[in-house]
Formats: structure tokens, C-alpha cells, sequence
């Protein structure tokens, strides 16, 4: 029982480090998406 314990211990915090590695390469890869966008709304406000 122990060893289940700490076995779902260390699953527990494998998964947290995976999440949290996945959250920032989402981020890398969006935010030059959602610069682009502030773009075009910044460049279609200057045009009005």
C-alpha cells in the first residue's frame, strides 16, 4: 500500500512539471498569434 502511495506521489508531481511545461509551449506558440492580431486592430484604429 506504501508503495502505491508513493508511487501516485510521484505521478502526481511528473504530471504537475508535464502541465506546466505544456502551458509554456502553448504560450510560445500563441503569443506571436495574438501580437499579430494587437496589430491589425492597432493598424486598422490608425487608419480611422
Amino acid at each position: 500500500m506504501d508503495e502505491l502511495i508513493r508511487r501516485k506521489a510521484n505521478l502526481e508531481s511528473d504530471m504537475d512539471v508535464e502541465l506546466r511545461e505544456l502551458q509554456a509551449r502553448y504560450q510560445t506558440k500563441r503569443q506571436p498569434i495574438l501580437d499579430a492580431i494587437e496589430a491589425k486592430k492597432a493598424k486598422t484604429a490608425a487608419q480611422l
